[in-house]
């Protein structure tokens, strides 16, 4: 995340999904230990991470991490809301708790990951579904970067016939993709779908053993 922003800001973003550049940038800005992974995310992403490059990599990780503790803070704020039996049965600290104590959660801050962000998203479209499809929709649409993990919830929302927010996700998704396109070229995006392709290529079994969970425990024994 933090090469991409990098790339990003330094007129680089027709090569934000070349590997070779991607490793290229990493090594004179972080580390030359080969441990370059490809951005697999849309690159209207990479522009939060603009700011962050301007400072050495250790103070950009620290900085990213201190944010990732104030999205945590305003998602357990806005599901306090919402879940009130749960703290009224015991202390205040419990949904504090059931959240820093989640593994994946704090693997998330640690590995200086961008889960939380759509987290924040999908709690935010949560307050907003009683009164506001459509809206929720579009809050939903901005997690796209890891739109695997929607198709499931959208599937749903056609089969109870919820059409406003799987309308309200397809715009904002098709916006952010959009810019995207407009940022890096064609080409670029083209690269992009070709490195999602062969993610798919990679073992189910394999892509699990490495998930900071209890099944990627198991399977990985």
């Amino acid at each position: 995340l933090y090469t991409a922003g990098y790339m990003i800001r330094t007129h680089q973003a027709n090569k934000l999904y070349d590997f070779p550049s991607v490793r290229r940038n990493q090594i004179e800005r972080v580390a030359a230990d080969n441990g370059a992974v490809p951005f697999l995310h849309p690159a209207l992403e990479a522009v939060l991470f603009v700011p962050f490059s301007y400072l050495p990599y250790g103070a950009a990780y620290l900085s990213w991490a201190t944010v990732n503790l104030v999205i945590l803070v305003c998602i357990c704020t806005l599901l306090r809301l919402r879940v009130r039996s749960l703290t009224a049965l015991g202390p205040q600290w419990i949904l504090p708790g059931l959240l820093i104590g989640f593994m994946p959660v704090a693997f998330a801050v640690f590995a200086g990951q961008d889960s939380l962000i759509l987290v924040l998203a999908v709690v935010l479209a949560f307050r907003r579904v009683p009164d506001h499809e459509f809206n929720a929709g579009i809050l939903m649409g901005l997690g796209c970067f890891r739109f695997q993990l929607f198709i499931p919830i959208l599937l749903l929302f056609l089969l109870w016939r919820n059409i406003r927010i799987v309308a309200g996700w397809i715009s904002s998704a098709s916006l952010v993709f959009g810019i995207s396109a407009l940022m890096t070229g064609i080409n670029a995006e083209r690269q992009y779908f070709q490195l999602l392709g062969k993610m798919l290529g990679v073992s189910f079994s394999e892509l699990l053993q490495r998930m900071p969970n209890l099944r990627g425990l198991l399977l990985a024994q």
